[in-house]
């Protein structure tokens, strides 16, 4: 196997002597050349993408046994246990379960598994309906971090989309946008109508993304800031599940943003969702993520 220097090229290469008729020592040679480059990429991406699964798994799991170890050692007589260490342990339980869903859905969608089923939504009951489902889990207008959050969409906007995934990709859009906005910052939901696309839009008031990162955080298990604690950090693949989505619908997906002055997700639609199109379609045609 060799590589062509400077162009990133990996081929595979087998070399056949050619004799001729009256002679023992060959006279020439075949050589086959094949263009192995793009499984040599998807080897790495495997090989990396196992990585990441086995260290974002580990360290819940190493956390989830501290914790259940240390809570044995504090049983008192009557056998119960500290509610801490039981709160930390369903976080991480929780997490690790997140993970793992996230990780089915991707492979779904990266295999073509999934299939859209389109119809006309409504945008601003279905970015209700997932407010609704967030709620509880900030606790939003009950202390918490005091992050409001405001719909600001005509009622009547429509979109052509699967109203499961277009729910799906609120739901990560929104959820981020409340997890790391600041204490007492706002999340803003609008959308607006242009002649050939829909633009939905999820702003935050948060600490910012680097203009190197913006392109990565669609990346899978990519954090702008791995050392954030467990109750602010995702799974890393919500993004990416964004991306894929979003160009499973025939749309794309983009980030602006500067530090310190919150971000700003932009989904674009087409007006009609295409409904021809599979994940692996989309992959091949070279729109997939890396």
């Amino acid at each position: 196997m060799v590589e062509r220097r400077g162009s990133g090229r990996v081929f595979d290469v087998e070399v056949t002597p050619v004799f001729a008729e009256d002679e023992s020592e060959p006279s020439g040679a075949v050589a086959l050349f094949m263009d192995v480059t793009r499984l040599e990429r998807l080897e790495s991406v495997r090989q990396q993408f196992i990585a990441n699964v086995s260290h974002e798994l580990r360290t819940p799991l190493t956390a989830i046994k501290a914790y259940v170890e240390t809570a044995e050692e504090e049983l008192d007589a009557s056998g119960t246990v500290s509610r801490r260490f039981l709160e930390k342990i369903d976080a991480h339980a929780t997490r690790m379960t997140a993970l793992i869903d996230d990780l089915i859905d991707l492979s779904r969608i990266e295999t073509g598994a999934i299939q859209l089923e389109p119809t006309r939504v409504r945008l601003a009951e279905s970015a209700r309906q997932v407010l609704s489902q967030l709620e509880p889990r900030h606790r939003l207008g009950e202390g918490g971090r005091d992050v409001s959050v405001s719909i600001e969409i005509e009622p009547t906007l429509e979109v052509v989309a699967d109203p499961l995934r277009l729910e799906q990709i609120l739901s990560n859009l929104i959820d981020n946008a409340i997890k790391f906005n600041r204490p007492g910052g706002n999340v803003t939901i609008r959308a607006e109508q242009q002649p050939d696309r829909t633009m939905i839009i999820v702003e935050d008031e948060g600490e910012g993304i680097l203009s190197e990162d913006l392109e990565k955080i669609f990346h899978r298990f990519y954090q702008v800031d791995p050392a954030r604690s467990p109750e602010r950090r995702g799974t890393g693949l919500g993004l990416s599940i964004v991306k894929h989505l979003t160009q499973l619908h025939g749309g794309s997906v983009r980030c602006e943003s500067e530090l310190g002055r919150g971000a700003k997700f932009i989904v674009e639609l087409p007006p009609r969702a295409s409904v021809a199109r599979t994940a692996r379609q989309a992959i091949v045609n070279g729109t997939g993520s890396r």
